[in-house]
């Protein structure tokens, strides 16, 4: 985890560099060509963000089936994951 704030570069769907800033006490990495993102919090949850502007938020800390194959797959689908883990 990272403790000042920092830029994350990472390659897209479609071959782009993007650029994610990540805020103090969070640390980011891709799979896939999808930015997940961690972040020290007071609960466990994961918000997958969807490239159709859509959110889903999971309590806990596992991904189903369903949106891990969209992320192993590269459907362009899932345009970002935020973790949540407690500190």
């Amino acid at each position: 985890f990272i403790n000042d704030k920092s830029k994350f570069k990472y390659v897209d769907y479609n071959n782009n560099i993007q650029n994610i800033e990540l805020e103090e006490k969070s640390l980011g990495f891709s799979v896939c060509q999808v930015p997940v993102i961690y972040h020290l919090s007071n609960k466990s949850e994961i918000v997958i963000s969807f490239s159709n502007g859509e959110k889903n938020k999971i309590n806990g800390n596992e991904i189903d089936q369903i949106n891990s194959k969209k992320i192993f797959e590269r459907t362009n689908e899932i345009e970002k994951i935020d973790v949540f883990i407690i500190k």
